[in-house]
């Protein structure tokens, strides 16, 4: 990562000599105001919609591992973690103040922890594509503690 100022940039390393790198870019992002970083990293989330009126839906699915119905969207690798939430590329389906069911897809397609959640900003990049960023609202112990140990051991 890279920080540019007005924007930060992920970028890969293409070649380097003694006094220059050249770097490819390969994603930027938008510099935000929030007390804690951001984690870049290279997971995917599924997400589902559900609706306030759902909360026994959102119990059992948490806390039973319930199986949901419906449509289930997945978002582009390159999920950002922070302390309270998440931000990540997805389809254009969201909007302010809904609410997702979220299953980290780790490396190797396995599904890690789930957390319910709530949509906090949208940011419209192309027409089929948007950005969310989400507050983790609802996420088991067990999840936390997994989702912990993950963020330490990456490299």
């Amino acid at each position: 990562i890279v920080d540019g100022g007005s924007a930060r940039f992920r970028c890969r390393l293409r070649a380097k000599d003694e006094q220059q790198l050249v770097l490819d870019l390969e994603r930027e992002y938008s510099t935000d105001a929030r007390s804690s970083e951001r984690l870049s990293t290279s997971l995917a989330v599924r997400y589902h919609l559900v609706s306030l009126g759902e909360s026994h839906l959102i119990i059992q699915w948490l806390a039973e591992g319930r199986v949901i119905e419906g449509l289930w969207h997945r978002s582009d690798p390159g999920v950002d973690l922070s302390m309270s939430g998440m931000r990540f590329v997805g389809s254009s389906s969201c909007k302010i103040d809904d609410v997702l069911l979220a299953e980290m897809v780790l490396p190797g397609g396995e599904v890690g922890w789930r957390c319910s959640s709530l949509v906090r900003r949208v940011r419209a990049l192309r027409e089929d594509r948007q950005e969310i960023a989400v507050e983790l609202v609802d996420i088991l112990d067990k999840d936390e503690d997994e989702m912990v140990a993950f963020v330490l051991n990456l490299d």
